[in-house]
């Protein structure tokens, strides 16, 4: 009786695996000539539960700043199941950027 109990506990807290945001690359460098670039998000759920079917879906938005006019993102909100790969394009307006470092 006590085994069925601790496999019930178990199976409940499973059901609870929360989702793990990766993102791939970090930085996007555009250099002196790109206009688009592309990172990828990815559902990782935790490492030590990420083979089960029971992670929970990953639901994202992208906030750009108003102020920043000269980035813009064809797809800024969406949900990313487990083990599933979100390519995201950023797309720069070079003729809106400042002179110097923009962030």
């Amino acid at each position: 009786m006590g085994i069925i109990i601790i496999a019930i506990v178990v199976l409940k807290y499973l059901d609870r695996v929360e989702p793990v945001l990766e993102i791939v690359p970090m930085e996007l460098n555009f250099g002196d000539i790109e206009t688009k670039k592309s990172f990828t998000l990815l559902n990782k759920g935790k490492e030590k539960w990420k083979i089960l079917s029971n992670v929970k879906t990953l639901q994202y938005e992208i906030d750009i700043p108003k102020d920043i006019e000269w980035i813009s993102l064809p797809l800024k909100s969406g949900m990313c199941e487990k083990q599933e790969e979100k390519n995201v394009t950023v797309v720069i307006n070079r003729d809106k950027l400042s002179v110097g470092k923009n962030m």
